[in-house]
């Protein structure tokens, strides 16, 4: 995990599907959400029902990524167009999109960098926030792991781009007590904190804001086994 996947207000494409309405419900309650934020996570439930009709509904960034990499390709462009506004899943990755984990995100030019800063922003609505419903799933998923053995937890580094742009000291701060909770409540799990370690702190490791490339996941194993 990271701050960017434990960030509340980034919300998965696909949450709706996954979590039940009923335990969302409950979670909300739990952690004593703010009005704001219960409507925007209750509001995907009507919607992933309406995108089994219409299932571009509320995907329009999605829709003109994928037609402008289609009109690529048309045109002998061979590389990808990846949306960062939201985390999203890929079961089926296509050759060029592994080709491209090759890449990094220090290779960028400006215009793209400044286009991906600000799709990132609008994505989270530029708020980070770390106690709710994803740091009570993660409560769950760590009780339910460590009645099944060992139990480990790896904490992730961001690229010094994202945290340049978005890790500001007071969120940061939030993030490391959000962590000091969940350790207090798993005290018996064995954390790594890659996210601490500088030689993963670079912009040639990550191929976009949080997703190591070939090389960076290679070293991140490397230097997991250390820990």
């Amino acid at each position: 995990m990271s701050p960017y996947d434990l960030n509340e207000n980034f919300l998965c494409d696909f949450r709706a599907e996954l979590v039940p309405l009923r335990q969302t419900v409950k979670d909300l309650w739990q952690c004593q959400a703010d009005w704001r934020f219960t409507k925007r996570l209750i509001s995907t439930y009507p919607l992933a029902y309406i995108r089994t009709i219409f299932p571009t509904v509320g995907r329009s960034e999605g829709v003109m990524v994928g037609v402008r990499e289609k009109f690529n390709n048309l045109l002998g462009k061979n590389f990808p167009t990846v949306s960062e506004a939201r985390p999203t899943l890929s079961f089926n990755e296509t050759g060029s999109t592994q080709d491209a984990k090759k890449g990094r995100i220090s290779n960028w030019p400006p215009g793209r960098m400044l286009r991906r800063l600000a799709s990132m922003r609008s994505g989270f609505q530029g708020k980070h926030a770390f106690s709710g419903p994803k740091q009570l799933a993660l409560l769950r998923m760590m009780n339910h792991a460590k009645n099944r053995g060992r139990l480990v937890v790896v904490v992730l580094p961001v690229s010094p781009a994202y945290a340049k742009e978005f890790l500001t000291p007071a969120v940061e701060r939030e993030f490391e007590i959000a962590l000091a909770e969940v350790q207090r409540r798993a005290s018996r799990a064995h954390w790594i904190r890659l996210d601490q370690l500088d030689e993963l702190n670079s912009n040639e490791n990550f191929w976009t804001w949080c997703i190591l490339t070939f090389m960076g996941r290679k070293l991140q194993r490397k230097l997991s086994w250390i820990s």
